[in-house]
């Protein structure tokens, strides 16, 4: 059983990934085809010697790791030429109850690189989010907060965490909710609302007039709305400032 469970794991692994099965002192004793083609036949040899010209195992190998956790273990590594890898480490015991692992190695540079720049992207709309002056709010079609500037601080007196997962009614007057809900129907049919009137109310309880902006956004198939508001007016002598997308 344990023999037929190993063969089906290794045979459900892409081509394009590289398989080893290493014994617990470190012997390949089995190497898929793309490693084959590579690095030659290294059967019989420590993996670590056979693989990296070492004399003692890899300070970051998983093998030990994974045979003492019993769980399947995950390292990345990256080579001098700026390839990534990840290393998973299966263990199993082999048809005579000997502990093993079986070593599937992944070429994870691409993806590393789209993960690094969809960050950068990310840190650089955050910088220009911090820096608008208008409040920019996205909801689902339920009329959850699911993302808030930052300049929601300043014009709300909420600090985003404080609202995310919250209903538009944390923010929004009861006698001026049905307004609210009729402007997130209204924009979940494909309309755009442009400068709409409604008060807020900040963390303060104080009262806020606001124009809103309105806009349809596609999520994962689904209409949800983003909108910007700002300060409609002047209140107590003071500019409230901000812009919010409901």
């Amino acid at each position: 059983m344990a023999q037929r469970s190993e063969e089906k794991a290794i045979s459900s692994v892409p081509d394009d990934k590289g398989v080893n099965v290493i014994s617990a002192n470190y012997l390949v004793e089995y190497q898929n085809q793309a490693l084959v083609a590579r690095f030659g036949d290294l059967r019989g040899r420590r993996c670590y010697e056979a693989y990296y010209g070492r004399k003692e195992p890899c300070q970051i190998c998983g093998l030990t790791k994974a045979l003492e956790s019993g769980k399947c273990e995950s390292i990345d590594v990256t080579t001098k030429s700026g390839k990534t890898y990840e290393f998973q480490f299966v263990p199993f015991r082999d048809a005579g109850s000997v502990k093993k692992v079986i070593e599937i190695t992944t070429d994870v540079t691409e993806l590393k690189r789209m993960a690094e720049a969809v960050k950068k992207s990310e840190e650089k709309l955050s910088t220009i989010l911090r820096n608008v002056h208008d409040v920019i709010f996205h909801l689902s079609p339920r009329g959850i907060i699911q993302y808030v500037s930052p300049k929601v601080e300043d014009t709300y007196g909420y600090k985003p965490e404080e609202l995310i997962g919250k209903h538009l009614k944390k923010t929004t007057p009861a006698r001026e909710l049905p307004k609210a809900l009729k402007v997130l129907k209204d924009v979940l049919s494909g309309k755009v609302v442009s400068n709409f009137e409604i008060n807020q109310l900040t963390s303060s309880g104080r009262t806020v007039p606001m124009e809103v902006t309105a806009n349809p956004v596609m999520e994962d198939g689904k209409i949800c709305l983003l909108y910007t508001s700002d300060a409609a007016d002047e209140l107590d002598g003071v500019d409230l400032g901000g812009r919010r997308i409901i």
